[in-house]
């Protein structure tokens, strides 16, 4: 290698050249990954997770029988939420930010009352995709053996990250349901809501139960087009049969809400589980970094 960089020096070769001769040599001579030892060292780490999992719950344990100290657990968790707020990028805000304003500009151009239902529909699904990147950065990164190391374990972090997104789209989707509301009077906010919220919780499940078993820069496109799939099925729902955005229909909207919430919610339980202890979550897409 010494020889090799002499060479270049004085061959007179530019600092861009030495940089990708440095980087085809170092691909060149990258030896082969041994997959047995992989599977071992993250076996390893999944087990040590374990170990600190249930040394931090039996500490939690103590620590809950004092008031003081639970309500110093409180404020700190509060704090580590309010943290991975400032971590994640502005990304994910601008682009709720923007659904929100594209629904505001079709009612203002003119959108009768079935198109501002199938709005909040569109809006529900989109805005549940934007904050996919931001939740799955971890695991595209390939630092969640790093956070599992940390007092705040992956686990956590998951969980907060997801608390955030929560409360983001929880304010996207109530400006959606208040400005279809106004577009459609008749409706109400409560079937606005139902209208945003069901494919909202259908979009956030299959993204989850995408990206948990697909794996690389290939399980967003993926999530991605789930997202696009739930969108479209809204809109030839309306196109098909318009009497299911009608106000005699909000009992089916309210149904379909609610097992796409529980079925949301399983899928969050599974996600937060592989951050915490599966070893596949370990394996990720490096191909942006040897390039």
């Amino acid at each position: 290698m010494k020889s090799f960089i002499t060479e270049g020096r004085r061959g007179g070769a530019s600092r861009a050249e030495t940089e990708d001769a440095l980087k085809a040599y170092y691909r060149a001579h990258r030896p082969a990954a041994d997959e047995a030892a992989v599977r071992a060292a993250a076996t390893a780490a999944v087990d040590s997770a374990h170990r600190l999992r249930e040394a931090n719950a039996k500490g939690a344990g103590v620590l809950c029988r004092d008031r003081v100290g639970a309500w110093r657990a409180c404020v700190e968790t509060a704090a580590f939420v309010a943290l991975q707020a400032r971590f994640m990028g502005a990304r994910a805000w601008l682009l709720q930010a923007g659904v929100v304003a594209a629904v505001v500009a079709l009612w203002l151009i003119g959108a009768v009352h079935v198109a501002s239902d199938l709005y909040a529909c569109l809006a529900g699904a989109a805005i549940a995709v934007c904050g996919l990147p931001e939740l799955a950065a971890s695991r595209m990164c390939g630092i969640v053996e790093l956070e599992r190391s940390c007092k705040h374990d992956a686990r956590a972090v998951a969980a907060a990250r997801m608390v955030v997104l929560a409360c983001s789209n929880a304010i996207g989707i109530g400006a959606v349901a208040v400005v279809s509301a106004a577009a459609a009077t008749q409706a109400g906010v409560l079937a606005a809501l139902l209208h945003a919220f069901a494919p909202y919780c259908l979009t956030v499940a299959g993204c989850l139960a995408i990206a948990r078993r697909a794996g690389g820069s290939t399980a967003l496109a993926a999530a991605a087009g789930w997202g696009a799939a739930i969108m479209l099925g809204s809109y030839v729902l309306a196109a098909k049969t318009p009497v299911v955005y009608e106000q005699a229909s909000v009992w089916v909207w309210a149904l379909a809400a609610a097992a796409a919430a529980v079925w949301a919610a399983c899928e969050v339980g599974a996600w937060l589980a592989d951050a915490a202890a599966s070893p596949r979550t370990l394996s990720f897409d490096a191909s942006s970094i040897y390039r």
